[in-house]
């Protein structure tokens, strides 16, 4: 076994509450160090250590790893609101396991996206942590998934989106049902439509509460056939939640 290195200077010194360290094996050479770490600090800049807070390191890995990744803003979001509140303030060399595991299970019930997701970005944390030699372990490597909601989705199909935008047109959809739309449309697609327009021609519309739909002139079928009647059913059945007017 090789022989541990001993300094000849060492002392600690106390910052916003947490302890430091240093060694050095002159005086003057301890007395840099001090100043240089104090400097860090007040400026935060990161230091490769395991004192580094993990709300400073998961911003840092996230700025340096993820830049191009999309969906950024929404990992770190989702950062801010399961991980940080537990573990945010505390030193990044402090965490355990068990601390990790318990963010995952606040989230139980949740979606098996947002939970599996949330256990992505754990891991990546403290692995990008053990990369640059902060921590030995990675405590977030073996965590287990919570209890979850597991459904199935798909995309409306381009017959039942066009028949959609002719139900927008004559307001025969509740506005819900539109704004549901307009945030999984794909760029570009929501701005053949005036949603003020829209909302007015809903408010005056003179349709029954008791009617699926009036297409009028614009529908893809006037005519109302069995093929309309379809297209009615899945657009339906993609929002379940929405009203009728």
């Amino acid at each position: 076994m090789a022989k541990k290195y001993e300094y000849n200077y060492d002392m600690s010194f106390t910052y916003q509450g947490k302890r430091y360290r240093i060694r050095a094996n002159t005086l003057e050479e301890l007395y840099t160090k001090k100043a240089n770490k104090l400097r860090d600090l007040k400026e935060n800049v990161i230091t490769y250590d395991s004192n580094v807070t993990v709300d400073l390191w998961a911003t840092k890995a996230f700025d340096t790893y993820k830049y191009n990744v999309q969906g950024l803003e929404m990992i770190k979001t989702r950062y801010k609101t399961y991980v940080s509140p537990f573990i945010g303030t505390k030193p990044i060399g402090t965490i355990r396991s068990a601390e990790c595991q318990s963010i995952l299970n606040s989230c139980s019930g949740m979606s098996f996206s947002h939970v599996s997701k949330l256990r992505q970005e754990l891991a990546f944390i403290f692995e990008s942590a053990v990369d640059n030699q902060m921590i030995p372990l990675n405590p977030a490597k073996k965590l287990k998934l919570p209890e979850y909601v597991k459904g199935s989705r798909r995309s409306i199909t381009d017959t039942e989106r066009k028949h959609l935008y002719a139900c927008i047109r004559e307001g025969s959809f509740l506005s819900p049902v539109y704004d549901h739309l307009e945030m999984r449309m794909p760029s570009g697609r929501g701005d053949q439509f005036d949603r003020q327009g829209y909302r007015q021609r809903s408010a005056t519309s003179s349709h029954s509460r008791n009617q699926i739909c009036e297409c009028g002139p614009v529908c893809p079928d006037p005519r109302r056939n069995l093929q309309c009647d379809q297209e009615h059913k899945a657009v339906r059945s993609c929002f379940p939640e929405s009203g009728r007017t």
